[in-house]
């Protein structure tokens, strides 16, 4: 009997011992992966040089020399990697953002639940990939409400160039350039090694990856409002070509 006892007591010691163990198992959390953000920050200037972009205000083309006044600038930019000090590339999932220089701090990206560590590269795309372009209405950054869409046919408008200058027909140019498709594909993809300055993300601190857009490029081959049209409503040659000018020369800036 007293041996049934102990026995019975041992058993009850055991069970009482594993049940702890489980519990302080339970109550000590998984250490969960560690995240941050960064921002990308579109930097506008204005021809050659360093002069900083305007908006609502006249400025002169060095190239064309036409003054164009603008009212409106917006642009894609969708698909966000960073390369890691590995050579291995982290993708945001959901990735569409739209420049747009007429709101306030609409220049600038803010990429969040980036995991924590050092990257050395960045990439993106300059406009939206040709299959969110055939996936009907949309929400955030790629919903119709934005005025960046035409038709389901054509697809997303790539960037919006808008304003006023006396040397345009009816004194207004409007340049909506688009296409996904070869031969007037303007999607642009774009990759940038930071060099020595790699970006730290971490759960403390968020930095600013600074980017270069030029947006007179867009005339650097295309010629002036008073030689060309002023209007642009659809993909083509010259849409193309304007586009690939503007988001082909975008350039890395610097890290703070």
């Amino acid at each position: 009997m007293k041996q049934i006892k102990l026995f019975s007591i041992l058993i009850l010691t055991a069970l009482i011992t594993f049940m702890s163990s489980c519990k302080d198992k339970d109550e000590d959390p998984i250490a969960e992966a560690q995240t941050g953000t960064f921002n990308i920050e579109f930097n506008h200037i204005w021809g050659m040089g360093s002069v900083p972009f305007q908006m609502n205000t006249m400025i002169y083309h060095p190239k064309t020399k036409d003054s164009m006044e603008f009212t409106k600038v917006k642009y894609y930019i969708s698909n966000v990697q960073l390369q890691k000090e590995d050579g291995t590339w982290w993708a945001e999932d959901e990735s569409y953002y739209l420049v747009d220089l007429s709101e306030t701090d609409g220049n600038i990206l803010n990429i969040m639940n980036v995991p924590e560590g050092n990257y050395k590269a960045l990439r993106f795309t300059h406009g939206v990939d040709s299959l969110r372009n055939f996936s009907g209405a949309q929400v955030g950054a790629l919903s119709v409400l934005n005025g960046m869409f035409w038709s389901w046919n054509s697809g997303y408008i790539m960037i919006k160039l808008e304003g006023n200058s006396p040397q345009a027909d009816d004194g207004t140019f409007r340049f909506h350039l688009g296409g996904y498709e070869e031969p007037n594909n303007v999607v642009t993809d774009k990759e940038f090694d930071f060099g020595s300055s790699n970006l730290i993300v971490s759960p403390t601190e968020t930095h600013n990856v600074k980017v270069v857009v030029n947006p007179a490029r867009a005339w650097h081959n295309a010629g002036t409002l008073t030689d060309m049209r002023d209007k642009i409503h659809m993909p083509g040659d010259t849409a193309t070509m304007m586009a690939k000018d503007i988001f082909g020369f975008t350039a890395f800036e610097s890290i703070d």
